[in-house]
């Protein structure tokens, strides 16, 4: 397999396929959140709102006298809780909408970019509606296989956790009985660091030893799905033969797309800071507005983020139509997908 000749076409077929870009940006607005994040949890009671209400040095409009929200009976733990229950109902209700529709718009997308890809291979040409058309028939099969393999990672995760839990207690434990020691404390903090160091490696390399085959499995079956019609379990068991017989042409695909990834992440992170500045300056123009000052600062950073937010989302959305137009065409080679007839 020529992997610089893919490379080569699928940014042709990337940049002259502009219709291509809708999908891409939508799966890259869409795509899986960030996961793993840590959650952070504070119960407030009435002593927190006593205490703000005590701080507030000068209080702004809606503090002001009874039948306001500065009135102190309207602070009490019952209207508080109803009022939680209810918000917290419809966040629920919300984010349960939120998730269902995105993930239709993006295993549609997905689905839209894999069958265009291939008809332009055949034809030269492609439409939105034919995307639309194919990605939408294959919904439901492409979220049960991501499910599917997801569960896989899942149990490999939890496997890795277990390791990473020796690991820690044959640093540790041996560290803390030379440290006992006087003389061998030197010692003990090297066989930590070592200790430490090569766990942390040995995590790594199973890491990508695990998530590798899952992730070209997934690609691999995406495409046995939307252009051979295969089910659910059969478009896997595919996958996984085509990864077994063909290992390193896979494994290549994968690793230049993650050096890709890497290197557009690079670039990404000016726009990502000035997405964070522009938040933290639309924050202080929301505590201007409380304080009845001027908003400048929310005007300002307003259009910034929106500005910086569409182009990020471009960059994004386009390298995702290239990173699926190469495992397009490098499943096309490697099985050797004949020629449709017309």
């Amino acid at each position: 397999m020529n992997i610089g000749r893919i490379v080569s076409r699928a940014w042709h077929v990337t940049w002259r396929h502009k219709v291509l870009w809708i999908f891409g940006i939508v799966l890259a607005l869409c795509g899986a959140g960030a996961s793993g994040m840590p959650r952070f949890q504070y119960t407030f009671n009435q002593s927190d709102l006593d205490l703000f209400r005590h701080r507030l040095p000068n209080p702004p409009w809606f503090y002001r006298g009874p039948g306001t929200l500065g009135d102190p009976n309207l602070w009490n733990w019952g209207t508080l809780a109803g009022g939680a229950i209810v918000i917290g109902l419809i966040v629920l209700v919300v984010m349960l909408v939120i998730t269902i529709v995105s993930a239709m718009v993006r295993y549609t997308s997905t689905g839209a970019l894999v069958q265009m890809v291939d008809e332009i291979e055949e034809t030269d040409e492609t439409t939105f509606k034919a995307g639309v058309g194919a990605g939408w028939k294959n919904l439901l099969k492409l979220f049960a296989i991501d499910f599917l393999l997801g569960l896989v990672g899942l149990f490999f995760a939890l496997v890795l956790g277990v390791v990473a839990a020796l690991g820690i207690v044959l640093a540790i434990g041996p560290a803390l009985a030379l440290s006992s020691a006087g003389a061998l404390r030197v010692l003990a903090v090297i066989w930590a660091v070592v200790a430490g160091l090569g766990i942390l490696a040995v995590l790594i390399v199973l890491s990508l030893a695990i998530n590798a085959p899952i992730a070209i499995i997934r690609e691999f079956a995406y495409r046995f799905t939307v252009l051979d019609g295969a089910n659910v379990f059969d478009a896997i068991g595919r996958a996984s033969r085509l990864l077994r017989s063909r290992p390193r042409s896979s494994l290549l695909v994968w690793l230049v797309l993650v050096g890709f990834s890497l290197a557009l992440g690079l670039l990404l992170v000016p726009p990502t800071m000035m997405i964070m500045m522009a938040a933290v300056a639309g924050v202080w123009g929301l505590l201007r507005i409380v304080t009845s000052q001027a908003l400048l600062g929310l005007i300002v950073a307003a259009p910034i983020m929106l500005l910086v937010i569409l182009l990020v989302g471009l960059v994004s959305g386009i390298f995702v139509v290239f990173g699926s137009t190469i495992w397009t065409l490098a499943y096309r080679e490697l099985t050797e997908v004949p020629a449709q007839p017309a």
